[in-house]
């Protein structure tokens, strides 16, 4: 079980807190695996800061990572790493964010219909 007592647990949850991240995860979510140039252009996202979110996301555990040979025209041949989302990794960090908005004060909550 996580614990935000723990700096590598904490570092799991702030991992989440950034809206690229949450993006680059749903797009993962709905056809991974994928490269980064896949990536880049679902999310519209530069290359070096997608390449930035994705080191994080691995380091933590929420991705994966392989690398595999291309096939499509055009570039076939060439290696590139493949990412997917860890999803009992994710899971585990989504319980945890359960839990800490069970410790909020119900007043300062919004929530969104």
């Amino acid at each position: 079980m996580l614990s935000l007592k723990k700096p590598e647990d904490r570092k799991l949850v702030d991992s989440l807190l950034g809206v690229e991240r949450i993006e680059i995860i749903g797009i993962l979510l709905r056809s991974q695996p994928m490269y980064l140039t896949e990536i880049a252009r679902e999310s519209k996202m530069d290359r070096t800061t997608l390449a930035y979110h994705l080191e994080i996301l691995e380091k933590v555990g929420i991705l994966t990572s392989e690398y595999k040979v291309l096939t499509e025209a055009g570039v076939k041949g060439k290696a590139a790493r493949f990412y997917s989302v860890n999803t009992s990794k994710l899971s585990e960090v989504l319980e945890v964010m359960d839990e800490v908005k069970g410790l909020l004060p119900p007043h300062r909550l919004v929530t969104r219909n």
